[in-house]
């Protein structure tokens, strides 16, 4: 259920509907990707379902948005997306049917203030239906198709986006396939077929370079929110990914090297500055000199750790481990600085090995 909410509250952002109607739903229609382009997505707007019919309150997935189109040659125009969110492992085989009640009792709410005349038009409405059961769709996806052949007259085909069909859009489907980029809806795909770290890394670092604006931060906050659920079920150190996503991040900016930078020339100035304490303070037993090392060598102590920890959180923990031990022995703060350096340079753990050793 956190899950199936979760998924509602994502395509509750109108990011989500957008992406989802440019490139998942755009190519199932004839002409799609033309016809999309005349929306105006600024102009994207949930509305009510309760509004709509009282029962839809059971059915927390369904969700209903509006868009105008761009300039239309008869004057302002809507299009209404009634967006059905689908979590049963089994068909619904009767979809189109209900599909169809929702979009009449959709297109009464509409008038139900005024009494419409002979002038008036239903404005377009589109049905989609996002599924990510783990059986295969295989349900009509119009209405004419549920209705007995031999009782069916031979007329052309209806109007289009009146309730009549849905376009589907089956998760389970996109196995195996290339997916748009730069989409939120790819990275929900993505994420709900991932094989291991590797895949929930992608997906991770992907979500952070799209929604990574502060007018995208609820957006942002809900998929990393749906994303630790999802990935808590598998296993994968999830603080790892987003501490090696968040570097990957700052290395990209040139921020990751800066910051360090700056630590290190802090952390410099403060293990001084302990020292000169320290030796004050045991200055008329020991002597300035031995107060000046102990403060020098636990600040050398810290700058190696400091640097276990960042070089676990971009290679992993095997390389953390690693780099503790050849760090043991180096007590130069200028050669520490080096290797701090060479984290953010590496691209691989095995090179940073090879590097601290002398070996590159």
């Amino acid at each position: 259920m956190r899950h199936d909410r979760a998924y509602k509250a994502l395509f509750s952002h109108p990011l989500a509907v957008r992406d989802l109607l440019r490139e998942f739903v755009a190519e199932q229609l004839e002409g799609g990707r033309e016809w999309v382009e005349r929306l105006d997505f600024s102009t994207l707007e949930p509305l009510p379902t309760e509004r709509i019919d009282p029962t839809l309150r059971a059915r927390t997935n369904d969700l209903v948005w509006r868009v105008r189109f761009r300039d239309p040659a008869d004057g302002p125009e809507w299009l209404h997306v009634l967006l059905m969110l689908e979590f049963q492992s089994s068909v619904d085989w009767f979809m189109a049917l209900r599909v169809q009640g929702y979009a009449v009792r959709l297109y009464e709410s509409l008038w139900q203030d005024r009494r419409p005349g002979q002038d008036d038009r239903l404005p377009a409405l589109l049905a989609v239906v996002v599924y990510n059961g783990k059986a295969s769709w295989t349900a009509a996806t119009a209405l004419a198709d549920l209705v007995g052949a031999a009782a069916r007259p031979q007329a052309g085909a209806g109007p289009p986006f009146a309730g009549e069909s849905y376009v589907l859009v089956d998760v389970g489907a996109y196995a195996g396939q290339e997916l748009p980029l730069g989409n939120l809806v790819s990275l929900v795909v993505a994420a709900e077929r991932m094989a291991g770290p590797g895949d929930a890394a992608e997906v991770l670092e992907g979500a952070l370079r799209l929604l990574a604006t502060a007018e995208q931060e609820p957006l942002r906050e809900t998929f990393l929110g749906w994303f630790r659920q999802l990935v808590g079920r598998t296993g994968v150190d999830l603080e790892f990914l987003e501490d090696r996503a968040k570097m990957e991040q700052m290395e990209q900016s040139g921020a990751l090297r800066t910051t360090l930078e700056e630590r290190f020339r802090a952390m410099h100035d403060a293990f001084r500055a302990e020292g000169e304490e320290r030796g004050l303070e045991q200055g008329l037993e020991r002597g300035l000199e031995r107060g000046l090392e102990r403060g020098l060598e636990r600040g050398l102590e810290r700058e190696r750790q400091l640097l276990v920890r960042q070089a676990g959180r971009k290679f992993g923990t095997h390389i953390g481990e690693a780099v503790a031990g050849l760090l043991a022995g180096i007590d130069d703060p200028d050669r520490l600085q080096d290797v701090g350096e060479w984290i953010v340079d590496c691209g691989l753990g095995s090179e940073l090995l090879a590097r601290i050793q002398g070996t590159e």
